[in-house]
């Protein structure tokens, strides 16, 4: 007699037994038990592109690849680190004037920037404020800095403060421009619901340029399949998953691209 119910612990990545849990036969069993609970803090779609009883139907569902995130976003949630470097370097944001009399003069056309930075510090937001609040802009536009929350610290297992986050993530998915760092879930989540690629800032290895742009707008699947189903061998994640390619802020991550998308060498 099959179990009523079935727990599959798959945090902290896909090491060793766990990567059984995607192949055909594991699954065979799996589908006998009525409720499956499920833990995971990672992001593990582009796997279950290498389970064949999955395939066609992820397919169907998904024909533009890096488009899974953003409509499973959107129909799971419901809404209840600023790089400057990157910023400047891509004229995402003005410079700031070095004295009042290389600011240009006020126009009727003149227009403003919001900026929202979500981090569980102040001082990117503080630094950031005070540069645009003591320096007008070299090309007159009004820049205005917010910051939601900063709780210093990740509180585990506290709901305030996970609402707090999730109210975070989803201000800025709602931003037209989005430059995240790396790693960050806030910003695979809000750039994965926006529908956007964003701006990976390379702090603080890579300086010049200050960021990249991400070449889908997929979260990044930090600890990839590595074990053939059918060899029973550890192989290269590339070489199972189809269209994916390296993610730009970890070698070893895998994402979802469409046919058209060029992998990273």
């Amino acid at each position: 007699m099959e179990p009523p119910e079935s727990y599959l612990d798959l945090n902290l990545g896909l090491g060793g037994y766990d990567q059984l849990a995607f192949c055909d036969e594991s699954q065979a069993l799996l589908q006998q038990i009525p409720w499956l609970i499920l833990l995971s803090d990672q992001y593990f779609v582009p796997s279950l592109y290498m389970i064949p009883s999955f395939n066609q139907e992820i397919r169907k569902l998904f024909p533009e690849k890096e488009t899974v995130f953003y409509h499973l976003g959107h129909y799971l949630f419901h809404p209840s680190k600023s790089g400057m470097g990157a910023d400047h370097q891509e004229k995402l944001l003005p410079e700031v004037a070095d004295t009042q009399e290389s600011t240009p003069p006020p126009s009727r056309n003149q227009t403003s920037k919001a900026i929202l930075i979500t981090s569980l510090y102040s001082e990117y937001y503080e630094n950031m404020k005070n540069m645009y609040w003591t320096k007008p802009t070299v090309t007159g536009e009004v820049i205005s800095v917010y910051q939601p929350s900063h709780e210093e610290y990740q509180h585990f297992g506290d709901d305030m403060h996970n609402m707090k986050a999730w109210a975070d993530i989803y201000l800025l998915s709602l931003c037209d421009v989005l430059v995240t760092s790396t790693w960050s879930t806030f910003g695979y989540v809000a750039h994965g619901l926006a529908g956007l690629k964003p701006w990976i800032w390379q702090m603080p290895r890579n300086k010049n340029p200050a960021c990249q742009r991400a070449m889908s707008m997929e979260p990044c699947c930090h600890f990839p399949l590595t074990y053939d189903c059918k060899t029973r061998i550890e192989v290269s994640a590339a070489t199972l998953l189809p269209n994916t390619m390296h993610c730009e802020d970890r070698k070893n991550g895998l994402k979802l691209v469409d046919e058209h998308g060029e992998p990273l060498l």
